[in-house]
Formats: C-alpha cells, sequence, structure tokens
C-alpha cells in the first residue's frame, strides 16, 4: 500500500480536508468487518460441513451466524472510528441518512466477507491449500480499495469507481465523518445490490462445491 501511495503521491491529495489518520482509520474499521465476515463464514463453514455427515446445516444457518458474530464485532471497533472523528473535530450527529448508508455500507461488506468464506470453506476440502488463498486474495483486495488513499486520477481510478468494494468503503467512511447526503446514500445502493447477488451466488457454490468434495473425502 505504502508503494501506491508513493507513487501516485495520493496522501497529499485527500478528498477535502479530511486529517489522513481519520482518513486511513476509517477506511481501515470498514475494511475489517469484511475481513471478519470471511473469517466467521469460513470457520462456521468448515465446521458445518465436516458435521454434515451427522447433522444437516443450511446455508442460510451459516450466512445467519456469520452476519450475527460479525455485526456483534462490528459494533464494538465502529465507536472507536466515531471517536477517532471527533477527536479530529469531524463528526456530526448522524443523520438519517448517515445511519441508513452507514447500515448498508457495513452490512453489505460483511456480506461480501461471507460469500468468500463460504467459496473457500468448500474448496479447503477439496484441496488445503485453498484455506491460505483467502489471505492473499484479501491482501491484494486492499489495493484496490480506498483505505490507504484517495481514488487517484485516470485509468486506475476510473477502474477503481468501479469497484463495489471501493464504493462501500468510501461510502462508509463519508458516513461517519458526516457528509452523507441522499446523492451518496443512493450511490451505495447499486453496489449493495451486487455485493446481495454474489452472496446468493456464493451459497449456491457452496452447496456445489461440498457435494463434490463429500465425494472425494
Amino acid at each position: 500500500a505504502s508503494l501506491i501511495v508513493h507513487q501516485f503521491g495520493i496522501s497529499k491529495r485527500l478528498s477535502g480536508d479530511v486529517p489522513y489518520p481519520l482518513f486511513v482509520f476509517t477506511g481501515l474499521v470498514a475494511w475489517q468487518a469484511l475481513v471478519d465476515g470471511f473469517h466467521h463464514s469460513f470457520f462456521i463453514a468448515r465446521r458445518a460441513a465436516s458435521y454434515g455427515r451427522f447433522v444437516h446445516v443450511s446455508r442460510s444457518s451459516i450466512v445467519a451466524a456469520a452476519g450475527i458474530y460479525t455485526a456483534f464485532y462490528s459494533a464494538i471497533k465502529l465507536p472507536m472510528a466515531i471517536v477517532v472523528a471527533i477527536y479530529y473535530e469531524r463528526f456530526e450527529l448522524l443523520s438519517v441518512t448517515s445511519i441508513v448508508q452507514l447500515s448498508l455500507t457495513y452490512s453489505a461488506l460483511i456480506c461480501f466477507g461471507i460469500a468468500v468464506g463460504l467459496i473457500i470453506a468448500p474448496l479447503s476440502y477439496i484441496l488445503l491449500d485453498f484455506r491460505y488463498l483467502a489471505g492473499y486474495l484479501l491482501r491484494a483486495l486492499i489495493l484496490t480499495v480506498p483505505v490507504f488513499f484517495v481514488v487517484p486520477p485516470g485509468l486506475f481510478g476510473s477502474l477503481m469507481q468501479m469497484n463495489p468494494l471501493a464504493i462501500l468503503v468510501d461510502g462508509s467512511r463519508t458516513a461517519i465523518i458526516g457528509t452523507s447526503d441522499w446523492n451518496t446514500l443512493l450511490g451505495v445502493v447499486p453496489s449493495v445490490a451486487v455485493i446481495l447477488l454474489f452472496l446468493l451466488v456464493a451459497m449456491q457454490a457452496y452447496r456445489f462445491i461440498l457435494r463434490r468434495a463429500v465425494v472425494l473425502m
């Protein structure tokens, strides 16, 4: 990440006058929701698959359990970002649009993490090395979202603006620092829809891959 920040020189060109530590911290808290969603989903899906021969565990149960765990931990970490925003005097009382936008963006990021966990978990039964794939995947994905840097100009910035994860992370940040309005709220809705569709696909993929994995076990 530091290489990209140096390459594009974007640490000096933050959107508005948002202090850089606040910019990074709010981005990291949002990204951690995605990571937590993956870890909880992967762990629960692995355990469910191991019990699959004795008791049926539905995909919706896995999603619900992982979502509840992740939402609980996110509810603990989110106030930290608000405290940092208050410290930098960038926090305003959350409006209705900010609350809705924050809920949508965090829920979608958690759903993406859960979806990745649902796909990787049964694959790890086929080949154990898949369990390490997600770590490299998440490290690569974080370089495509504005966690450490704002969206730069040029081709890289244009591609990033089409990334639903980038829109969600930036949308969660704008909700926390009090710059959310109806335009920004409507701007995150398509990304939320894309992530929900991906989650539905991942739930189908989980069942399909798990059946193949059981045959090979």
